[in-house]
């Protein structure tokens, strides 16, 4: 049971992109059963997503908060 992956991309994508996130945290529950390491790169690509989105969106962010700036 549970959600897939792309349901769960998305979720962290919105969460990401609402400039909210201020911390996160990734743990890896039985990494021994991870025998083929899938479990452990789809955390990393979340983690990467995670990252990218926030800091996009912190970056727009500024960038638009400067124009408003630069307009005054």
């Amino acid at each position: 049971m549970g959600e897939g992956r792309e349901v769960i991309r998305e979720i962290c994508r919105r969460v990401a992109r609402s400039e909210k996130l201020a911390l996160m945290d990734m743990v890896e529950l039985l990494p021994t059963l991870d025998a083929d390491g899938r479990a452990a790169r789809t955390a990393a690509r979340l983690i990467t997503t995670l990252v990218h989105d926030a800091m996009t969106a912190r970056w727009g962010a500024l960038n638009d908060e400067n124009s408003r700036e630069d307009h005054a």
